[in-house]
């Protein structure tokens, strides 16, 4: 228990993340998971809270969108249900063409590109990369680069 409490101050933790952590450091399978549900009930130990917190971290901090989030709630083994109501509630709470606009303005910042087809497909590769959307990548692509294009002319 105290080994799992010292991980869990770090940082939120996803139940498998945990109970590979615990495996990994030697504790017996039968042990982990009496361990993982006293915290579950204690409410130390919740796949939804971290998913919530992945996704604000990721999305508002990093500049992330959604998909890249999905794939980092699967890798840490958490449920499809969870994962899923977590993303439709952060489509409703988050402002996502802000953070793939921010996200965009930070690559234009960067991109050396002097062909305006070209510079457009590299910022749409690259917001689609980071998980956005298509249908918000080629909107904010568009206004980011037609706004560019109207400053300098």
């Amino acid at each position: 228990m105290a080994a799992a409490v010292r991980i869990l101050s770090g940082r939120e933790h996803s139940r498998a993340e945990l109970r590979r952590k615990l495996l990994q450091r030697g504790y017996d399978r039968e042990t982990v998971e009496q361990t993982l549900t006293k915290l579950r009930d204690l409410a130390y130990l919740d796949d939804r809270r971290f998913a919530e917190a992945l996704i604000r971290q990721r999305v508002q901090i990093k500049l992330r969108g959604l998909e890249d989030v999905r794939q980092r709630l699967m890798i840490a083994g958490v449920s499809r249900e969870i994962i899923d109501n977590a993303l439709e509630d952060a489509r409703d709470d988050l402002d996502l063409r802000s953070v793939c606009r921010e996200a965009g303005k930070k690559r234009l910042a960067t991109l050396n590109e002097p062909d305006a087809k070209k510079k457009k497909a590299k910022l749409i590769r690259h917001l689609i990369g980071r998980g956005f959307e298509p249908d918000t990548v080629f909107g904010v692509a568009a206004q980011l680069l037609d706004t560019e294009y109207e400053e300098y002319t």
